[in-house]
């Protein structure tokens, strides 16, 4: 008889075992860089809770509380922007909304709408700030200041000469920022 021209198939040798361990090690990798970049997104948008940073009373601003040093070099600007802003805490950034701001919105809009249009107009058409309209409480010479409370106001219940405070609320990133701003009803 003669040998078969075909060699027999040797049986399949059993894979190596770690060759599905390194794939589980990237896996693994690839999840943890995913989750981590989940969480940095969502701290940037806000999504989880970011303590914001305490406030004090500084003369007629408000600041963030920092170290003595910094304070010191926070007060000087501050004191210019005493006229605009008035005395209350929030905890969140300050930024400066000015009445010419809201002047130049009234010129924008025309000057025939009277001036509690312009401050609704002004809350109806920001993309970027929540507005609220709050009633100036403006204390007397001396005396402690007033709380600010989160009344709504009514256009229609404005007179000329009322004073009220147009303040907006910014939530971005991870950090709430606060403007206010003293309006005096014109016409």
């Amino acid at each position: 008889m003669l040998p078969s021209p075909v060699a027999p198939t040797p049986a399949p040798a059993a894979p190596p075992q770690n060759v599905h361990h390194g794939a589980l090690w990237i896996t693994a990798a690839v999840m943890v860089a995913l989750i981590a970049l989940a969480g940095t997104y969502a701290m940037k948008r806000g999504a989880l809770p970011v303590s914001a940073p305490a406030m004090r009373e500084e003369g007629e601003s408000i600041q963030p509380q920092e170290p003595a040093s910094l304070q010191e070099d926070a007060e000087a600007p501050a004191a210019a922007n005493s006229g605009v802003q008035e005395r209350f805490s929030y905890a969140g950034a300050i930024r400066a909304i000015t009445p010419e701001r809201i002047e130049l919105f009234a010129t924008a809009q025309g000057n025939d709408l009277p001036q509690d249009a312009v401050v609704t107009a002004l809350i109806d058409a920001s993309t970027v700030f929540e507005t609220v309209v709050l009633p100036a409480i403006i204390p007397g010479a001396g005396a402690p200041p007033a709380p600010v409370t989160s009344t709504p106001l009514d256009p229609r219940e404005l007179n000329v000469g009322d004073e009220i405070i147009v303040a907006a609320r910014e939530s971005l990133a991870s950090r709430t920022s606060f403007t206010a701003s003293r309006v005096t009803i014109l016409r």
